[in-house]
């Protein structure tokens, strides 16, 4: 599966998720660093299961949200929004399973 974030707040700056899951967050050791002082550390991960893509909050401080609605864990299809703190996120992939047209 090949994933990218569009980071649309600074020039629609493309992040690729080079494996899953991904750690998204302040820290120094999350795969996708956000410098965003309402994100959290650990705020969320990014994994896939049977060819979806899923987000789950780590019970960050300011909650993760997709396409607008507070998300514990939910799936993402390309083109959902992915709010952290206050950066947003377009979500982008392709999966292997597609078949061709």
């Amino acid at each position: 599966m090949k994933v990218r974030l569009c980071d649309i707040q600074y020039g629609e700056r493309e992040i690729p998720l080079e494996k899953l899951p991904a750690l998204v967050g302040r820290g120094l050791d999350a795969e996708i660093r956000v410098l965003d002082r309402f994100a959290s550390r650990h705020h969320c991960e990014i994994s896939e299961r049977g060819g979806a893509l899923y987000v789950r909050d780590l019970e960050s401080m300011n909650g993760s949200f997709v396409n607008g609605c507070f998300a514990k864990e939910s799936s993402l299809r390309p083109g959902d929004t992915l709010s952290i703190g206050a950066t947003t996120f377009v979500v982008s992939y392709e999966t292997s399973n597609d078949c061709p047209k």
